[in-house]
């Protein structure tokens, strides 16, 4: 896996971490200014809608864990895009559920850091 490819693995692991751990700042911070969020019901969201958003969110994440992580850096590499499927453990108003998604995250390299610039999620498969 190259350099690029294993960066964003590990990126996209922290991003998910900061999710469950409710760490707004550090979610915030990963991504871009002008990051999109892409709901499986046509929901379109900004970076402040998606946070705020989150925040009033009662999920309370135990766990999750990321499967066929497939992930394309463009051939200036100053993209990437991952493609994985995921669960997640936790509780939601009391009650323990695991959620499944398919799910696609793109990567912006600024300042030679990646972000996250769009996320798409797909949770009814």
């Amino acid at each position: 896996m190259s350099e690029d490819k294993q960066q964003i693995s590990l990126k996209l692991n922290e991003y998910y971490n900061a999710f469950n751990s409710k760490d707004w700042e550090k979610f915030s911070l990963m991504l871009t200014d002008d990051f999109i969020y892409f709901s499986d019901n046509a929901a379109v969201m900004n970076k402040e809608q998606f946070i705020d958003f989150l925040k009033k969110d009662s999920w309370q994440g135990k766990s999750f864990n990321i499967e066929d992580l497939m992930v394309i850096i463009s051939e200036d590499k100053s993209l990437g895009v991952a493609v994985y499927k995921i669960s997640f453990d936790g509780k939601m108003s009391d009650k323990d559920i695991t959620m499944n998604a398919i799910e696609s995250t793109t990567f912006s390299k600024i300042n030679n850091e990646w972000k996250v610039i769009h996320s798409h999620v797909s949770n009814k498969y």
